[in-house]
């Protein structure tokens, strides 16, 4: 963390998870947990390979972030959308049988991604673990 802020170009992407209240009150906070850790466990190679980091998962919205040399880059940042979504859909008969459902897309929030200077910094300690779901 930075105590004083730096001044960053960055890209962003934001995926939201369809239904994902809905989903983690059927499923029950556990089960919902494993199919969240699931997911996370596609979507980090694919955002590694090109330079990018989970910045964070909160409820159902996974936040994705690059330098913006690396996130526009041959289109990084937009390719791998596709890729995470090819992912979860040659995993679609494990998600179905283990969990009853498959990630997907909100249909009411299509992936956002915004980019720009940014200033990083560190606001305060952290007082609470830095996921809950």
């Amino acid at each position: 963390m930075y105590h004083r802020p730096k001044a960053q170009e960055r890209i962003f992407l934001f995926l939201d998870l369809e239904r994902s209240t809905h989903v983690a009150e059927r499923l029950g906070n556990a089960q919902y947990f494993k199919l969240l850790r699931r997911f996370a466990e596609q979507l980090t190679e694919p955002v590694l390979e090109t330079g990018g980091e989970i910045y964070q998962y909160a409820g159902g919205e996974g936040v994705v972030t690059w330098p913006m040399k690396a996130g526009v880059h041959a289109g990084s940042c937009v390719r791998r959308f596709f890729v995470i979504r090819a992912a979860v859909e040659r995993d679609r008969v494990r998600y179905e049988d283990t969990f009853g459902v498959v990630p997907s897309r909100s249909r009411r929030r299509a992936p956002r991604r915004h980019g720009g200077p940014r200033a990083s910094g560190q606001v305060r300690r952290r007082v609470r673990p830095p996921s809950a779901w």
